[in-house]
């Protein structure tokens, strides 16, 4: 029995020895990923530094890191997975996927995601895997994070009472803070309005997106019939939007040059220079937590567009994922790394968060505080979408500035949750290539115009948007994703 037991700890003092050289036999090779996010990150070179260190000790394995600025990600998205250049992960959302997924340009990771992220795997339900399988195989990995995150007004409640006004809780109160704000002579939305706008749009008629694609010319009229299905510039709907966004540039709500500015309300009202914003529940929190640190005593508050609609939806579980692009040779080491982060909260603190003691700190209940203490307010961490398709729930931490109402809310949205059946679809553009293009080109020229209310006769510019998208092949775009729409409703 003993000369068993000498046996057994023998053997386990030399898997222990070995450890190192598995790990470092796994990936023989030194390689360096190249990632590829939205928008731009700031404050992330030190941390990328440190990472980089140790994922060189123990994956032998170095990152580069990328992004695409919000504007170019459709020309840029197209470039990138078509020029051939070497790709290990890039950012994709629910609308990307839609895009890419069925044309080969990602790997299929059907048995490398189970395989070489384990615990990320268990994660999703069976029936979540089959919801964003194209033709049974999956393309992506989801964020491991469920939340509701509809959007709303964002606003500096403080100003009320100097305004004249009431807080903000439909339509007209709305309407009523930014003339109060106009009347002083100041600009209420600074930045380009369309994005932000236009969600406003979908919200008070209570049109739906498919996939999640916000720049669809195509939006869902009945949320119980897929069948109806439309491209909504030929909608009345719309001509009355219209309408009311050239009443509101007229009123000076924002810039006359809006479209070409390179502003951002939700940077602006951070600052304390610019009283509101649109933005969804997560930014929210996050300008509560800025606005804490930047402006003491500013309030503000927050009217969720749910007010419109009446209900609430949850996010897609691929609204924040990553794909390995087809040209890859490193999908299995890129999986490695990625479940190294999200499963170890020392890299995950390391990636989400930045470098303890200088971008943050943590309260003894764990909770963020930024930047650290003794540092000065222009340190700050941001990595933008590389960060969003990493979040764990059960890893994640609280800013100790964040808004204290945020579990209220969430719990709120839950009360009126509205599964979204549209969230998941998978549209296949292959038969309509040019027809999207040449869509959204004329979406960009003629309707961004619109869209802001920057033109001098609404009507004849609807009139002029509708022929240029019909010659643009609209109507076939428009019809293939409807019928598309409609049979992955009805196998679902």
């Amino acid at each position: 029995m003993k000369k068993l037991v000498s046996l057994v700890l023998t053997a386990a003092l030399l898997l222990l020895a070995a450890a190192p050289c598995m790990a470092e036999a796994l990936f023989e090779e030194p390689v360096e990923l190249v990632w590829y996010g939205h928008a731009n990150a700031s404050g992330t070179e030190e941390a990328l530094a440190k990472m980089n260190k140790i994922l060189k000790e123990r994956y032998n394995t170095t990152l580069v890191v990328n992004h695409i600025g919000w504007g170019d990600w459709q020309s840029q998205y197209n470039l990138l997975l078509t020029s051939g250049e070497n790709i290990d992960l890039i950012y994709v959302n629910s609308a990307i996927y839609s895009q890419y997924a069925p044309t080969g340009a990602f790997q299929d990771l059907t048995e490398l995601f189970p395989e070489y992220m384990p615990e990320t795997y268990k994660y999703f339900t069976e029936d979540e895997l089959k919801q964003f399988a194209v033709d049974g195989k999956i393309y992506a990995v989801p964020s491991s994070m469920r939340t509701y995150m509809p959007y709303g007004v964002v606003y500096r409640t403080d100003m009320l009472d100097e305004l004249g006004v009431e807080p903000i809780t439909d339509m007209e109160s709305f309407e009523a803070f930014m003339d109060a704000v106009a009347a002083t002579g100041a600009i209420a939305y600074n930045g380009n309005p369309e994005d932000r706008f236009l969600r406003m749009f979908r919200a008070y008629y209570k049109l739906e997106t498919i996939a999640n694609d916000a720049t669809s010319v195509a939006l869902v009229q009945d949320f119980d019939d897929p069948a109806s299905i439309v491209a909504y510039p030929f909608t009345d709907e719309y001509v009355e939007w219209a309408h009311r966004m050239k009443d509101y540039a007229d009123r000076g709500y924002w810039s006359q040059n809006a479209l070409s500015s390179t502003l951002s309300a939700y940077d602006m009202i951070q600052l304390g220079t610019s009283p509101m914003s649109i933005e969804n529940t997560d930014g929210f929190s996050k300008i509560v937590s800025a606005l804490n640190t930047n402006v003491p005593g500013a309030e503000v508050g927050f009217w969720s567009f749910t007010d419109l609609t009446g209900y609430a939806i949850p996010n897609s579980i691929l609204n924040d994922a990553f794909a390995i692009p087809a040209v890859s040779r490193n999908a299995d080491r890129t999986l490695t790394i990625v479940e190294a982060i999200k499963t170890n909260q020392d890299l995950y603190d390391l990636w989400m968060y930045g470098i303890k003691g200088y971008h943050y700190d943590l309260t003894e209940d764990g909770r963020l505080i930024t930047p650290a203490a003794g540092q000065p307010d222009t340190v700050t961490y941001n990595r933008s979408s590389v960060s969003w398709f990493m979040r764990v729930d059960s890893m994640n931490r609280v800013n100790v500035n964040a808004w204290a109402g945020a579990n209220e809310l969430q719990e709120s949205f839950r009360k009126i949750g509205r599964q979204n059946k549209y969230g998941t679809v998978i549209i296949d553009y292959s038969s309509v290539q040019a027809e999207l293009a040449a869509v959204n080109q004329v979406m960009q020229q003629y309707g961004a115009p619109i869209n802001v209310g920057l033109v001098d006769d609404v009507d004849a510019a609807i009139a002029e948007y509708r022929a240029k998208l019909t010659t643009a092949g609209v109507e076939k775009l428009v019809d293939a994703i409807r019928e598309q729409t409609v049979a992955y409703c009805e196998q679902h």
